[in-house]
């Protein structure tokens, strides 16, 4: 199917269309209401042009075929649940013009593998990566302040994360039932108002903490709840990059920004806002 120029595709537009496989944008259709493709279970292809600002609320919500998305540049938000149980969706680019994306947009995304967080992205809502089950690894931008509850919630692949000194603020369980956590890498010194927490987790997972900041940590409200804190990031600033191109920046597991590909695995966030990861023998 091929959608020319308009304003908007209405709400439920397409909803429960059985056998569309296709839809290609060719028009400056500038966003979907809410449920537009909700249930197109044999939808596959999306080819989007430029000029959609906003995706919404359940836009794609159970399209069980989709793959793989990249949205377009100028794209400024992703409504509430607007890929959740895509379970077939194994990865996602996200441009860097998007600022806002809603809760639990990519919930119950079981195979996805692959997913970029723009630089301009303030808050991590709530649930929006929860139950995606293949997630081995995620990115958060400096930018981000906020990470809502249960944003992480059961992603079981996921062993390791990095929170940068910007965040101020996480929400209750943002990390629950992660079964192969084994580090969380917290990059403030002076401790993040942190909703509540509980667990076996908690028991197994070591907290990674600034230099000089373990009895902050100790002492400080649901954080005392971790068993085992280590200060043990050193804060010795930006390091220069040096890459295949001057903007891509290259991170280890732990989240730390590093000079050069290093043996073992490698976290690349490319200059176009795609995340990839390359290990070194």
């Amino acid at each position: 199917m091929v959608l020319g120029d308009g304003a908007g595709l209405g709400k439920m537009a397409f909803c429960y269309c059985l056998n569309l496989s296709s839809v290609t944008f060719e028009g400056a259709i500038s966003q979907f209401d809410e449920a537009a493709f909700i249930g197109c279970e044999a939808l596959k292809t999306l080819v989007f042009n430029p000029g959609i600002t906003s995706i919404g609320p359940k836009a794609f919500e159970e399209c069980w075929s989709l793959e793989s998305v990249t949205l377009p540049e100028g794209l400024e938000s992703i409504g509430w649940a607007a890929f959740q149980r895509c379970i077939g969706l194994q990865s996602v680019k996200i441009p860097e013009s998007v600022t806002t994306i809603e809760p639990e947009a990519f919930i119950s995304c079981a195979k996805l593998t692959e997913v970029n967080l723009p630089s301009k992205l303030k808050v991590i809502s709530n649930g929006l990566f929860s139950f995606c089950s293949s997630l081995p690894s995620v990115v958060i931008p400096e930018s981000v302040v906020e990470i809502g509850s249960s944003a992480f919630e059961s992603c079981v692949s996921l062993t390791s994360l990095s929170v940068p000194e910007s965040v101020s603020k996480i929400g209750d369980h943002f990390v629950f039932n992660n079964t192969s956590l084994t580090d969380l890498y917290i990059h403030r010194a002076t401790p993040a108002e942190l909703g509540a927490l509980y667990g076996e987790f908690l028991q197994v997972v070591t907290l990674h903490v600034p230099a000089g900041s373990l009895d902050a940590y100790k002492t400080a409200t649901q954080w005392e709840k971790f068993a085992h804190i280590s200060d043990d990031i050193q804060t010795s600033g930006i390091i220069p990059l040096v890459t295949d191109s001057a903007a891509d920046v290259i991170y280890d597991l732990q989240g730390k920004r590093i000079k050069a590909l290093q043996p073992g695995v490698n976290i690349i966030k490319k200059k176009d806002g795609t995340t990839i990861k390359k290990i070194i023998k």
